[in-house]
């Protein structure tokens, strides 16, 4: 329910490329867990628990490096979620297996949190074990009772 693996937040490992559709993924469950009570994001692990790194992921990277997958990663973050989020997604970078992981401790946000997807905004909450899309009658709904708990 805490916990989420991404494999990577670039490296498609489907397709042996670069995917920045990969961000998407990755942004709706960050946004899941700031909408409802934090958690955390390990990217550069697959769903099995095996430490795959994100050293892929640098493929893709002007700057080939963790300073330059962070610079990504924080430009990602702005456009899809927006920088006044930031403070609630803190990065750790850790060698497992010789494989550099990063773990994105999400803390609960203090107001909603949207992610833009292709020119549209959508609401993410965290449910069991999964990120959930609601519709914006559900999503009304969820942000009056939750953030009104919060106050």
């Amino acid at each position: 329910q805490y916990v989420e693996f991404k494999s990577s937040l670039l490296w498609d490992y489907h397709r042996q490329t670069v995917n920045k559709d990969l961000y998407e993924p990755v942004m709706k469950n960050l946004a899941a867990f700031m909408n409802t009570a934090g958690g955390a994001v390990i990217i550069g692990v697959d769903d099995n628990g095996q430490a795959l790194g994100i050293e892929k992921d640098f493929a893709g990277l002007p700057k080939k490096n963790v300073d330059g997958w962070e610079n990504t990663f924080n430009m990602a973050f702005n456009a899809m979620i927006g920088a006044e989020f930031r403070q609630y997604a803190e990065l750790f970078f850790h060698a497992i297996a010789g494989q550099t992981v990063c773990l994105v401790r999400v803390q609960p946000a203090a107001t909603p949190v949207y992610v833009t997807l292709k020119g549209k905004e959508e609401y993410y909450i965290r449910t069991g074990n999964s990120s959930q899309s609601l519709s914006v009658s559900k999503a009304n709904r969820y942000i009056q009772a939750h953030f009104r708990s919060l106050a």
